[in-house]
C-alpha cells in the first residue's frame, strides 16, 4: 500500500456498505476491464467485462463468457447496462421493506492477490436466513473499489468466481 493510501476499513452496519453496478463502474473509463475464472458443477469458465460507454444516468458494460470444452471454444456475448441510483433506501425484492431492516451479514476484511497487485477487500458473509426466516446457501463475496465492477471473489458452496486481471483505465 501506497504510503499516501488509507486502508479500508470494514463497514460496522449494512447502511456503511452499499455496493451498487453503476457507482462501481463509473470511476472507471471506457475500456476498464476485469476478466473472471468461473467454476460450477467441475465445469470452468472463463468472463470478461469490460466498461463500453458512460452516459450520466447509465454505463454500458459488454460481457464475454467464454466456455472452453476440448478443444471448442464457445463465446457468448451479452451487454448489461446500469442505471445511476435515483437514491433513497434500497429495497427487499422478495418482501419489499427496507434492506436495512433485514440481517447484513457480517464483514470483514482481507487482502488478496490479483495478477501482480494486492488488494484490499472488504469481505460480506451472507447471513443464515433470508428475510423470510428460510435458511440459505453460504456466500461471501470480496469486494474493492480499484477493480473495475468492485467484484474481486465471490464464493458459495456450488461456484466459486475469482478475477484473475484487471485493467482499471481510469
Amino acid at each position: 500500500m501506497a504510503p499516501d493510501e488509507k486502508p479500508v476499513e470494514p463497514p460496522k452496519r449494512i447502511e456503511d456498505f452499499r455496493y451498487d453496478a453503476w457507482d462501481s463502474w463509473n470511476s472507471f473509463a471506457p475500456g476498464a476491464s476485469v476478466e473472471f475464472e468461473m467454476e460450477a458443477g467441475g465445469s470452468k469458465m472463463r468472463q470478461v467485462k469490460t466498461l463500453d460507454s458512460k452516459r450520466p444516468d447509465a454505463i454500458t458494460v459488454k460481457s464475454v463468457m467464454i466456455l472452453k470444452i476440448g478443444d471448442d471454444e464457445n463465446r457468448t456475448e451479452s451487454d448489461e447496462t446500469f442505471l445511476k441510483s435515483r437514491g433513497g433506501p434500497a429495497q427487499c425484492p422478495s418482501c419489499k421493506k427496507p434492506v436495512s431492516s433485514h440481517d447484513p451479514g457480517t464483514f470483514s476484511r482481507e487482502r488478496l492477490k490479483i495478477g501482480d497487485r494486492d488488494l484490499d477487500c472488504v469481505v460480506w458473509k451472507s447471513p443464515a436466513r433470508d428475510c423470510s426466516g428460510k435458511a440459505t446457501t453460504p456466500v461471501r463475496m470480496w469486494y474493492c473499489k480499484d477493480v473495475p465492477g468492485g467484484n474481486v471473489k465471490t464464493e458459495s458452496e456450488h461456484w466459486k468466481m475469482t478475477a484473475t486481471r484487471f485493467d482499471p483505465k481510469k
